[in-house]
């Protein structure tokens, strides 16, 4: 096994090349690769540096000059593409033509009502939007239902896309 130091607050560990590549024996060499996989994924500047400091001891790492291509780093690394700030494309032309419409919850703290759901219906040519609150996500048709009446009440309009 390896000799544990400390140093201030930090312990050292020394000879513990087997413990980092089990398939590797005490001072054997790895590729850049496998140091870098089995260092944590840290960068070939960061493991030469400390191989350089004495931090690791017993362990020849070999492609020191080779870049590292590394599938889980490139994903780690990845992003999604931004959202548009504006909208992209045009509005429809009259209320009710088209219905957005989001489900949320559950809350973690009950509303007045004992509500933790809530669905929104929001008209794509004026934005606006109706919200209502639910005690349980079953209550979702049954809201589309009361905000369909509306529509057709209060604007004379029936939904044509949601």
């Amino acid at each position: 096994m390896g000799k544990i130091l400390k140093c201030d607050s930090l312990y050292k560990v020394e000879g513990t090349a087997h413990l980092l590549a089990s398939t590797h024996t005490v001072n054997s060499a790895l590729t850049a690769t496998d140091a870098h996989w089995q260092l944590g994924h840290i960068s070939l500047d960061t493991i030469k540096s400390l191989i350089c400091e004495g931090a690791i001891t017993s362990l020849d790492v070999l492609e020191p000059s080779l870049p590292i291509s590394c599938d889980s780093c490139i994903y780690g690394k990845m992003m999604r593409k931004p959202s548009p700030m504006e909208r992209v494309g045009c509005r429809m032309d009259s209320f009710s033509s088209k219905v957005h419409t989001d489900v949320w919850g559950p809350s973690m703290i009950r509303s007045l009502g004992g509500k933790t759901y809530y669905v929104s219906f929001t008209d794509d040519k004026t934005r606006y939007m109706h919200l209502y609150p639910l005690t349980q996500k079953s209550g979702v048709f049954e809201a589309y239902l009361g905000f369909e009446a509306w529509a057709q009440t209060q604007h004379n309009a029936k939904i044509l896309t949601l």
